[in-house]
């Protein structure tokens, strides 16, 4: 079946009120975050550019960027390229030893990242393992304990990068770190903000944070950690104000602000970092996701060279086995000198726009939509109510988790694969894909968002 038919089963269960998950695979895979009960999405068996195959064959478009990390597409040569070359000279050195490809990418990070001077890179595994490199920075740096973050936000798995969030997924690490705080972002979205301008609702998130802090004692706090742009959390920009604000209040106190770009970073946004949209220099910036473009793990943890010269004549405070891998690395030069030759930062920019156009013309027609939003090519589209059974239930974790399930599964059969969770469909494709290719995801996500809305009626 080509990706312009459908095979919807939504009508062959209409009327049933939950997900009848599928047989269990036959696998002894354990998959992260899904109740093993449901199984795998779907089977891959190869994949290019914006498209992977099915164990069929099928093409199934990728409007996710598999986890919001292949930027580049997949099978890129130039990137498998330089891959193959580093196979032959060495995978692997111990983190204390350097090599020509380490030293190299992290003077190439440091042209790019949004710094007004020299940086200093470690280079780590993950996005989670970023943050939690970084909260024991701000933990040594400062002397200080308290770590701050935005409600919502997601910051990783691990215990210390959950413990920070304000997430579903943070209770699963409970009780997780002490002297963990959370404040509220000035989007519309939330309640306490619902009918005020955005420079109302900047000033009084700014004041409640300051009163916070007050209340707290501002020499007890560390850093304060949040995304540029919120990513799983909703798809939510800051204002610049916003963002001008607390760099005042981190200045202020002696508190280090720290960026998590895991998502936003290398080019998602149509900038290399989102924090470039509202010109704030953080002290601390953590990146992982697209800088590989997903072909291998790597994260990395950026410092201006003032605050990296802490540690020169005491320990750094972070490490592991696999840091800095020569593997990875290359694999990350070549990622960079795609991006550069290939002009697809502003590509991302210009694709972003035609995708708030096609998200809010979705929206015109869709009454179940309650809202869309995108920076670049980083795209949410969230949902109010739908009737399932009897009576309007509102799509929330507790309530849209079997029949967003269904949904996912049918997009998979029709060709699509995008992350679908609580009551938000992402739409993050490659920074790739033609308007043609995103036209057709966006395509088949609507028709069978309509399917969906008439099943669960």
């Amino acid at each position: 079946m080509g990706l312009g038919e459908t095979n919807s089963n939504f009508e062959l269960r209409r009327g049933t009120a939950c997900f009848q998950a599928p047989a269990l695979d036959d696998t002894e895979v354990l998959f992260g975050w899904r109740p093993q009960r449901l199984g795998s999405i779907g089977t891959v068996s190869r994949a290019k550019g914006v498209y992977l195959y099915d164990a069929q064959d099928r093409p199934i478009l990728d409007m996710a960027s598999g986890q919001v990390n292949v930027n580049l597409g997949h099978g890129h040569e130039g990137v498998l390229r330089a891959m193959r070359a580093q196979l032959q000279d060495f995978c692997y050195a111990a983190p204390c030893l350097n090599s020509d490809v380490r030293e190299a990418l992290t003077a190439e990070i440091g042209k790019v990242v949004p710094f007004a001077e020299d940086t200093k890179v470690f280079l780590c595994n993950s996005g989670s393992e970023a943050v939690e490199s970084a909260i024991k920075l701000a933990w040594a740096m400062t002397g200080r304990t308290k770590i701050y973050a935005a409600s919502p936000s997601y910051h990783g798995a691990t215990i210390g990068a959950s413990s920070i969030s304000a997430d579903a997924r943070r209770r699963f690490a409970e009780p997780g770190l002490t002297g963990v705080r959370h404040f509220t972002p000035p989007f519309a979205q939330h309640l306490a903000f619902k009918d005020m301008s955005e420079e109302e609702a900047v000033h009084i998130s700014l004041s409640l944070l300051r009163d916070q802090i007050t209340r707290d004692g501002p020499d007890t706090v560390a850093a304060i950690f949040v995304e540029p742009v919120i990513g799983s959390g909703g798809v939510f920009a800051w204002p610049t104000a916003f963002m001008q604000g607390l760099r005042e209040i981190c200045d202020a106190h002696g508190i280090l602000l720290v960026f998590d770009e895991t998502m936003s970073g290398w080019g998602r946004t149509g900038r290399w970092f989102a924090a470039e949209h509202s010109g704030v220099t953080p002290d601390i910036l953590t990146t992982a996701k697209g800088i590989t473009s997903g072909y291998v793990p790597l994260a990395a943890v950026i410092l201006p060279k003032r605050h990296a010269d802490r540690f020169d004549a005491r320990p750094f405070v972070c490490g592991s086995t696999t840091e800095g891998h020569a593997l990875a690395c290359a694999t990350a030069r070549a990622c960079l000198q795609a991006y550069h030759d290939e002009n697809v930062i502003a590509r991302a920019d210009a694709m972003g726009d035609h995708l708030r156009q096609a998200l809010h013309a979705m929206k015109s027609r869709n009454f179940v939509i309650k809202d869309v939003r995108n920076a670049g090519l980083l795209g949410c589209v969230e949902l109010a109510s739908v009737r399932v059974g009897r009576g309007d239930r509102p799509c929330d974790s507790a309530s849209c988790g079997n029949w967003m399930e269904t949904l996912t599964q049918s997009l998979w059969r029709n060709g699509v694969f995008t992350i679908v969770r609580e009551h938000m469909i992402f739409v993050a494709p490659p920074l790739t894909i033609t308007t043609a290719e995103l036209e057709q995801g966006l395509g088949i996500i609507e028709r069978e968002l309509s399917a969906f809305v008439a099943w669960a009626a």
